[in-house]
């Protein structure tokens, strides 16, 4: 009884549950709070979990819908606006990259839009990328050998 409550497995059952009902806002909160080794197990479901947050996105989302990319960096853990972009693109989705009138990075969108660029389910994945902001930074310049020691 102790073990199972203990936080690290409470934490565990959590990120499953996240996973297993496909709730990728939780599924990501965990990610940013999860300490290092835990952040390294989820890391597996990171694409899935991405891949069903923008499918999500953009079956709920009416008409051509925009949403600022730099949310979406923050919500699905990504490194950055183009990271960002790679994924949506990879499922067909269009992203702005400007805002009106001129070149504003800070107001770059997604357009979550059934219509004329519905989310597309290709058939090579994503290629998988290593999670520098939001997984290895968690080590703080630690060696990985003296993490997992310890």
């Amino acid at each position: 009884p102790e073990l199972l409550d203990s936080q690290p497995v409470r934490f565990a059952m959590a990120v499953n549950s996240a996973v297993n009902r496909k709730e990728y806002a939780t599924f990501f909160a965990l990610l940013r709070s999860a300490p290092y080794l835990e952040a390294c197990a989820m890391y597996k479901y990171v694409r899935s979990m991405r891949e069903r947050a923008l499918r999500t996105m953009s079956n709920v989302y009416p008409g051509a819908q925009q949403y600022p990319l730099k949310d979406l960096v923050v919500e699905l853990c990504f490194e950055d606006v183009d990271d960002a972009v790679d994924t949506c693109m990879h499922y067909g989705l269009q992203c702005r990259l400007d805002g009106p009138g001129g070149s504003k990075p800070d107001e770059a969108v997604v357009i979550f839009d059934k219509k004329n660029s519905p989310f597309i389910q290709p058939e090579e994945g994503m290629p998988e990328k290593p999670m520098v902001r939001v997984i290895e930074g968690k080590r703080g310049g630690v060696p990985r050998l003296t993490v997992v020691r310890d």
